[in-house]
């Protein structure tokens, strides 16, 4: 009876630290970053800069030029680079997580960068050729509006980007997690001495 008020007891602990808004998995993220996919096609929702002359949206179908979807974008600048960004709001202090899919043919001279909010994510310089790779960032904005931008060289072939998500991250700050941890505690410890009373 002591030992199933106990374990009741734990249960009850671990379900608050679910219940406590901030700290549950983020099962319901959505993509704040709109045509991450370039599904449309084209580049909607995105700004283009610098060289945009072989930069565009092919849209094949499932193939070895698209990571994910029916579509994908591709950029060649040469001698210079190119690219795109996009605006979106966020919440100061907010951690996000960045992610994106990214194909090099291994050409030279080449490069590619990723930006969130003013810092480098990736800098690639004479990438060596492959597949799709899949990159993940954690960063944190640092204002209400902020922007996500892609930048492109290649002389003699093509980069390719598809699958570009922004969600917020369900990772909560270490200082919270203090407070968090420090209230769980004492209220687990409040349940064994309730059940070391009762022996």
């Amino acid at each position: 009876m002591k030992l199933s008020k106990l374990v009741c007891g734990i249960v009850t602990v671990m379900a608050l630290a679910i219940m406590v808004p901030g700290y549950s998995a983020n099962l319901y993220a959505s993509n704040i970053v709109s045509n991450g996919g370039f599904e449309t096609g084209d580049f909607t929702n995105w700004s283009q800069f610098g060289d945009t002359t072989f930069n565009g949206v092919q849209c094949p179908g499932p193939s070895f030029v698209v990571s994910e979807g029916n579509c994908g974008a591709f950029f060649g600048p040469i001698g210079t680079t190119g690219g795109i960004s996009q605006v979106f709001s966020t919440i100061a202090g907010q951690a996000y997580q960045i992610d994106f899919d990214f194909k090099d043919d291994g050409g030279a001279p080449s490069s590619f960068a990723a930006i969130f909010d003013g810092n480098t994510l990736i800098n690639l310089s004479n990438p060596s050729g492959g597949p799709f790779q899949h990159y993940s960032f954690l960063s944190t904005a640092t204002t209400n509006s902020t922007t996500l931008s892609f930048s492109f060289r290649d002389d003699p072939g093509f980069l390719l980007l598809d699958a570009v998500r922004v969600e917020e991250s369900a990772v909560p700050e270490p200082t919270s997690l203090l407070l968090l941890g420090s209230s769980l505690g004492g209220i687990a410890l409040a349940f064994v001495k309730r059940a070391k009373n009762q022996i």
